[in-house]
């Protein structure tokens, strides 16, 4: 019979230090037995064979061969042992003794029987429960935080000077663990015990001595990792010498690096018992990223493979996780260190890891993927090198594998180069696709097909991919033999999949228009519509969904007149489950950009087609029947979006899908969000709204708001989400409602204290923007008298904190809110009094932060805009007494009067009509005052404030006012804000020369429903002062599909044609949406591009010498600029997509530049070459 190899049971014991001389006896006894026991081998033949074994081997041979051993050798050796072992142990002696006399005689007569196997693993059994319980109760009762920095400290070498501290507050908990009912002297009596009574001590080439010996062995490790057979002197006294050690050399000790192991080993022990929960736990408190971060910056020879196993079991293809903290590292050197690791088995691990980061991003059913992002650090970093070349070295099957996924995966879409992408790489895909388990074999066919395909179509321009040939292949019906029906499938299924790569290519609407003018989308939805449901493939309506994915509305609704929902409503009943994702994810897209289109506040446009094809039934059909979250999740949202501002007239469907919505408010921020706008919908119809009020209680809500946020990171993230879900859905119960009555009770019951709790207490960039969302919508659309009792839960310098937040939303909703209470206090008292807030916000210092906020947003316009608001209004019948403040104060409440913002402009009006400019003792007291002295009388009572209306340019009008004090006066007159309101604002004009180009209303221009070239001129032509226009786009396409710039104003555009026609190109300077600037010369980087939805400026200096011109996107300055400009210009705007338009935000004289110059700045001279 074979031994039973028990060494990976054990554990290394550590020499006990006792005093020299015991030490030196004990050493020259063991020499002695050593000694005889090399003289016993040396004399056996058969040890010769045993020269090439390792040392276990050879102790298990010499167990098997040596001769019968005497009574007094057995015990001398015993003996020794015994001296060799922990002091504690010592009462083990007694049953030793006796277990050896009931030994001798068993062996007399059962001599040639062999130990029961089944015994041997019953003590093997109960040593590993002991030793378990043992890591448990440590691992349970140490911190995750304190356990992961000893790991990284050792991975990173590290050493502190508090390692000594650390390591004796590391196991303060073990020794007070109480979690094991059993002392250790219970445990050792317990497994000798069962030595004695369980062990068939029968005849072997192992004598019973030696089967006790490794038992007793066995009991005192296990005692040794159990944490309680430790004093705290001796922990102490083993901390400080491991501390010393590590403080005395460069890398970590043996010791600590079993420590790292250990703890390491207990966090997969506990992954192991808890599963998911648990793995988030180890992600939200920052575990895998120290992990991360040790595995970056330590040496490798010394990384621990159980470490390196732990991150290895929390990242998982289904979560972004893991691979979001590598980008916000923007480095996967982590890993990438590992390939060339001499352990195969680390190597192994290391690219297992990237793997499923990276294969997650195949997923089309789950929205932002990071494939881009991941594609780019590793491309920037060498890491596709590393790659290749791991692939390159052949070091296991299982690397040489993953190696090729990884860089197949990443390269599925982009353009293939040979040298990245060899020949043997798509050879390796190949054979996984072959032989790999399901999962890898679909990856690696899928993969290896878009690559075969990606290398044959690239050789020509993708915009030159002749849709034709799969137009036809489309219109071709099913019929002929099998054969032929297979072929004319498959051709099918490729031309789709060959335009799924282009759009996830190119991603813009330029590629996408072409695929719906060539007639593609439309014969796909004819087949949806048509075809047997299980003969339609995967790529026919992905096709769709990735059209409408990589666009905005304007192509969608090109789609919806297409009649789409027939079709994706029928691939409900197809067996495939990814199909039915896609259908039900294109019918989302579609209802979302009804929904927007219709601002939420509509009837849904799509009812009546969806309608015709009981859309609504199937909806809840799939609701109903489908165990995939992801259908029952969208399949509810798709109801909610369907039914905005109409009932959900069946009461079991209204129901379950309002409950269903409710629900999901607490999931994934992706699904939060459309949950939310769902319930919206829904809540601006009454009987919708009675419904989501069925089961809402006030008192509930701000019960639960109250919970505090304390415990571990687990426990907070669950109050958390509670909380956040509440938010969202008073919110959606507030949103643009008056509802007075319901405000009130939501007052009552405690919500808005919570909420200002929340906000006032909590970190504030830890803060959800839904806890301050749900606080605007309380504030903004009440009656003054609430906003009162608002305020008088000291709001004001809670909201103050969150001005100058980072996060757009927060800093808007907070915005908004302040304005309007500041507003709603300045309207409750007497115009001539001074603000009813004022004292308090003063006394609690918000006006001294407003101040702050003011002189100290320089590069933040947003922030200087919503503090000079508030300090114009909170300022209300009084003077700012710094001087210089009050100026600048009052330029930029000019400046904000003229905003196209109602909620903006008119607060900005209300602070300059009622803010003191100048001081009272020099004020007019009378009409007359506001005329010259003597002379002019004939001309009328206001006449200089007449002259100011004739004025043209804001410099002419400062001029005036200085001129004495009088004059300066004329700024408290309320018909002064109206009259700089008029010379600052410029009245412009779209020069639309046919009704083919488009139309405007008021501010925009809208472009025609055909595809074609349009340039607009706006005037006035601008040949004095300081003029900037802002200009915003809208549902243009990619490319060059949108365009500003200024023209010499001789210059004129026809129908149809770009701006640079017609020899405009060295009278013309274009602003294109890539950031490049085009004049003789085209194209000059080194700008910022824009977006749809951003504000693009240009200011216009006449004041200069030369005359300049200066770009600006979103108010920041760009670096380069135009000089030497001609005497006299016109701005002009170019868009090509058709139902695209433009609208002029702003355009007006200023009174200085508000360009400050930026590093890096380049002047353009006009009628140059540039560079």
């Amino acid at each position: 019979m074979s031994e039973i190899n028990l060494d990976p049971l054990l554990r290394k014991k550590k020499d006990k230090v006792g005093h020299p001389s015991e030490n030196l006896q004990k050493k020259q006894k063991i020499n002695k037995v050593n000694k005889e026991k090399d003289d016993s081998f040396s004399e056996n033949p058969k040890k010769s064979t045993n020269s090439g074994k390792s040392n276990k081997e050879k102790n298990v041979v010499q167990s098997e061969n040596s001769p019968k051993q005497t009574k007094t050798d057995i015990q001398d050796q015993i003996d020794i042992k015994d001296e060799q072992e922990d002091a504690d142990l010592g009462q083990l002696k007694e049953s030793k003794v006796r277990s050896k006399e009931k030994t001798k005689q068993i062996k007399k007569t059962r001599k040639n029987k062999a130990p029961s196997f089944w015994n041997i693993a019953l003590i093997i059994l109960i040593a590993l429960v002991v030793a378990g319980s043992a890591y448990l109760a440590f691992f349970q009762t140490v911190p995750l935080p304190l356990i992961i920095q000893k790991v990284e400290n050792i991975i990173t070498e590290k050493p502190t000077d508090k390692s000594k501290e650390e390591a004796v507050n590391l196991n303060k908990p073990i020794i007070d663990n109480k979690s094991t009912d059993k002392t250790t002297d219970n445990l050792k009596k317990e497994i000798v015990n069962l030595t004695k009574t369980k062990i068939d001590i029968q005849s072997t080439d192992k004598t019973a001595d030696n089967i006790k010996e490794e038992t007793v062995n066995l009991t005192k490790q296990t005692n040794n990792n159990k944490s309680s057979v430790k004093t705290t002197d001796k922990l102490k006294e083993e901390n400080v010498n491991s501390t010393k050690t590590v403080n005395d050399i460069e890398k970590p000790s043996k010791q600590d690096i079993d420590k790292q192991e250990l703890d390491c080993d207990n966090i997969q022990l506990m992954l192991q018992k808890q599963g998911f929960a648990y793995r988030e736990k180890l992600i939200q408190t920052g575990v895998a990223e120290k992990l991360i971060i040790g595995f970056e910056k330590g040496n490798t020879s010394i990384i621990s493979p159980s470490c390196l196993k732990v991150l290895s079991s929390i990242t998982i293809p289904d979560d972004d996780s893991i691979g979001n903290i590598f980008i916000k590292r923007k480095s996967f050197s982590a890993l990438l260190k590992l390939f060339s690791h001499s352990d195969i088995n680390i190597t192994e691990q290391a690219i297992k890891i990237l793997y499923s980061i990276i294969v997650k991003t195949r997923r089309a059913d789950i929205p932002n993927t990071n494939k881009d992002l991941y594609f780019t650090i590793l491309n920037e970093t060498g890491g596709i090198k590393d790659i290749i070349e791991l692939f390159n070295s052949n070091r296991s099957q299982y690397s040489r594998d993953l190696s090729a996924l990884c860089i197949g995966i990443l390269y599925e879409y982009k353009s293939v180069k040979d040298e990245i992408v060899k020949p043997e790489i798509l050879e390796q895909i190949l054979t996984i696709s072959q032989i790999g388990d399901n999962q890898i074999k679909t990856t690696a066919q899928q993969v290896h097909d878009s690559i075969s395909r990606n290398k044959k179509d690239q050789k020509k321009n993708s915009n030159e991919i002749d849709l034709e040939p799969i137009l036809q292949d489309l219109k071709q019906p099913l019929e002929g033999t099998k054969e032929d029906i297979k072929r004319i499938l498959h051709d099918q299924d490729s031309g789709c999949q060959i335009i799924s790569q282009l759009i996830h290519r190119k991603q813009d609407n330029e590629t996408i228009q072409g695929v719906i003018n060539s007639g593609v989308i439309q014969q796909i939805l004819k087949i949806l519509e048509n075809r047997d449901v299980e003969d339609i493939s995967l790529s026919l309506p992905e096709t769709v969904y990735l059209a409408m994915s990589f666009t905005g509305d304007e192509i969608v609704q090109q789609v919806i007149d297409m009649k789409p929902y027939g079709g994706f409503f029928r691939l409900f009943d197809h067996s495939n489950l990814r199909v039915k994702q896609v259908a039900i994810s294109s019918i989302y897209a579609l209802l979302l950009t009804g929904a927007r289109q219709s601002q939420f506040s509509q009837i849904h446009p799509h009812v009546p087609e969806i309608q015709q094809y009981t859309g609504n039934s199937k909806l809840y059909e799939l609701f109903q029947k489908e165990s995939d979250q992801f259908l029952k999740d969208l399949s509810a949202v798709c109801i909610g979006l369907m039914y905005q501002m109409q009932e959900i007239q069946h009461p079991s469907i209204k129901q379950d899908i309002i409950r269903h919505l409710k629900t999901i408010l607490s999931s994934n921020p992706y699904l939060k969000e459309i949950s939310f706008q769902a319930l919206k919908g829904l809540a601006n119809n009454q009987k919708n709204f009675q419904e989501i009020m069925r089961d809402v209680d006030f008192d509930d809500i701000a019960e639960d708001l109250n919970i505090k946020q304390i415990g571990n990171q687990e426990q907070i993230n669950k109050i958390k989400s509670l909380q956040i879900k509440h938010c969202l859905l008073l919110s959606a119960l507030l949103d643009r409602k008056k509802a007075t009555e319901m405000r009130q009770n939501i007052i009552d019951s405690g919500i808005v204290n919570a909420l200002l709790r929340i906000l006032d207490t909590q970190p504030i960039n830890s803060i959800a923007s839904e806890y301050v969302h749900a606080l605007f919508n309380m504030i903004v659309y009440s009656s003054d008298l609430l906003m009162k009792q608002i305020y008088e839960m000291n709001a004001l310098p809670i909201l103050l904190k969150f001005v100058n937040h980072t996060d757009m939303r927060v800093q808007s909703d907070t915005t908004f809110s302040l304005i309007q209470m500041l507003l709603a206090g300045a309207r409750s008292d007497n115009i001539n009094k001074i603000h009813p807030y004022f004292n308090s916000l003063h006394e609690s210092g918000g006006i001294i932060q407003l101040i702050d906020l003011f002189k100290t947003s320089k590069n933040r316009q947003s922030v200087k805009e919503t503090s000079a608001m508030c300090l114009g209004i909170i300022f209300k019948g009084q003077k700012i007494a710094d001087s210089f403040l009050r100026e600048e104060v009052i330029k930029q409440l000019q400046n904000i009067a003229a905003d196209v913002n109602p909620v903006k402009s008119e607060a900005a009006k209300y602070a300059l009509e009622n803010l003191i400019i100048v001081d009272e003792d020099t004020a007019m007291d009378h009409a007359s005052e506001y005329n010259v002295d003597g002379g002019l009388l004939s001309l009328g009572e206001f006449i200089f404030l007449e002259l100011l209306s004739e004025m043209e340019l804001p410099q002419d009008v400062r001029q005036f006012l200085i001129l004495n004090k009088k004059t300066y006066k004329l700024i408290l007159h309320p018909r002064f804000a109206r009259i700089i309101q008029s010379i600052i604002q410029i009245r412009h004009i779209f020069i639309i020369k046919e009704a083919q180009q488009g139309s405007s209303d008021g501010n925009t221009f809208f472009h025609s429903n055909k595809n074609e070239w349009c340039t607009i001129a706006i005037d006035p032509i601008i040949s004095e002062g300081l003029v900037k226009i802002e200009v915003m786009f809208e549902n243009t396409g990619g490319w060059d599909s949108r365009i500003i710039g200024f023209a010499d104003a001789s210059c004129s555009f026809a129908v149809s044609n770009r701006p640079s026609d017609d020899g405009n190109r060295v009278r013309t300077v274009r602003y294109y949406r890539n950031g490049d600037i085009g004049h003789v010369t085209d194209r000059t980087i080194g700008n910022q591009k824009y977006a749809n939805g951003q504000r693009i400026g240009i200011e216009v200096d006449m004041t200069t010498i030369p005359r300049k011109v200066t770009f600006f996107v979103d108010d920041d300055e760009q670096p380069n600029v135009v000089i030497g400009i001609p005497e006299a210009i016109r701005f002009w705007a170019f868009t090509l997509q058709d139902s695209s338009y433009f609208t002029v935000t702003k355009f007006e004289r200023l009174i200085q530049s508000t360009a400050k110059g930026v590093e890096g700045s380049k002047a353009l001279e006009w009628g140059k070459e540039w560079k």
